[in-house]
């Protein structure tokens, strides 16, 4: 992983994309914790 965390952050789509997945799938994993 060549992360740099002194470069500067710039939104993408890609990034508020792989970022809204990633909650998608922790609100279905615990949904499906709690009710499956």
């Amino acid at each position: 992983m060549g992360f740099n965390p002194t470069r500067k952050q710039v939104a993408r789509k890609s990034d508020i994309w792989f970022v809204g997945m990633a909650i998608g799938v922790a609100v279905v994993l615990v949904a499906w914790a709690f009710f499956g």
